[in-house]
């Protein structure tokens, strides 16, 4: 799923941006979901490099229970923003074009 964030965010960068009209009207919602997907992507990268930190720190405290204790505090939040970020992303490619679109 972060693969799929981070790619997202790449992919948004590289956007066509021949789709941004040039006769004054201008698209808010094309600008609006690209930061966010950019925004989502870079975050994704953070949370899963944070995870594989707390996971290092983990292997690494070789049975002192203070590091493994902020080794676990670590994961916990790192997967904690990993379920945001999904919640996130949901909400973005599905329920912000319905209220961008007035549909409701």
């Amino acid at each position: 799923m972060f693969l799929f964030l981070v790619s997202r965010a790449y992919a948004a960068t590289a956007k066509d941006f021949s789709k941004i009209p040039t006769d004054g009207s201008f698209e808010y919602s094309y600008v609006l979901k690209t930061v966010l997907e950019v925004v989502l992507g870079v975050a994704s990268a953070l949370a899963l490099l944070a995870l594989i930190v707390g996971a290092a720190q983990y292997v690494g405290s070789m049975g002192d229970p203070t590091k493994a204790e902020g080794a676990k505090k670590t994961i916990t939040w790192a997967i904690t923003g990993i379920i945001l970020l999904m919640l996130f992303y949901a909400i973005i490619v599905y329920v912000l074009p319905k209220v961008i679109q007035g549909t409701g």
